[in-house]
């Protein structure tokens, strides 16, 4: 139509109306796209670039819904940074925050284009992990765990390079419990994993909840 114009042509009345239609539409999507990019700005946790814990909810009530419904399987990860108490305790907060921030980096670096990472607290995340299985969903986290072992997160004094390592959780979401059940499964696995040497993954199924409540007063106390 801009062309006809520009030549002198006459432009129709419909030209004119299905050009104002579409720029309506734009102006409507764009008006979209920056509530979203507000939103998810708003979500963000400012110092590891993670997804906020306000905005796990949501989403994981969202994938339940889902999976209820038998469209797709989820599960989820609970991951706590070994011994990061004594990192902060070494080398100060600052360090610290490179550390929690570089270890956020790496593990979202290395997740599926559609795995979310959550910051749910301190030196402890969740990942949202769609369309897995628990062995599936073990590989994705193994490489994650792996990665982040062998990565220098930040540098000390005389370059000294510092890392850590990972513990990780993982549960399925249960399309027969409560979203919140399933996250404490794995909070429940993900314990274990600390109590049993840190720096792995342990999937969560009934036996280790009966574990748990064996151990109950062994596994927490004093580990980070």
């Amino acid at each position: 139509m801009l062309e006809a114009a520009s030549r002198g042509e006459k432009v129709s009345r419909t030209c004119y109306e299905e050009l104002a239609t579409a720029s309506s539409k734009l102006r409507l999507e764009l008006d979209s796209l920056r509530h979203e990019i507000q939103a998810a700005i708003a979500q963000s946790d400012t110092l590891t670039g993670a997804y906020d814990r306000s905005a796990l909810l949501p989403e994981l009530r969202e994938w339940h819904e889902l999976v209820k419904r038998g469209v797709q399987r989820c599960g989820l990860a609970f991951m706590d940074l070994d011994r990061f108490k004594e990192v902060n305790d070494t080398y100060g907060h600052r360090i610290g925050d490179e550390v929690l921030a570089g270890a956020a980096q790496c593990i979202a670096r290395h997740l599926r284009p559609y795995d979310k990472l959550f910051r749910y607290g301190g030196d402890e995340f969740l990942i949202l992990l769609p369309a897995v299985d628990l062995v599936s969903g073990r590989t994705v986290i193994e490489r994650v765990r792996r990665t982040l072992a062998s990565t220098t997160l930040a540098r000390g004094a005389g370059g000294i390079q510092i890392g850590t390592t990972g513990s990780f959780g993982l549960a399925m979401l249960d399309p027969s419990v409560p979203v919140e059940e399933s996250v404490d499964r794995g909070d429940t696995a993900l314990l274990l994993a600390k109590g049993a040497g840190r720096n792995r993954v342990v999937i969560w199924d009934p036996a280790v909840e009966t574990q748990r409540s064996f151990r109950g007063l062994e596994i927490g106390a004093g580990q980070s």
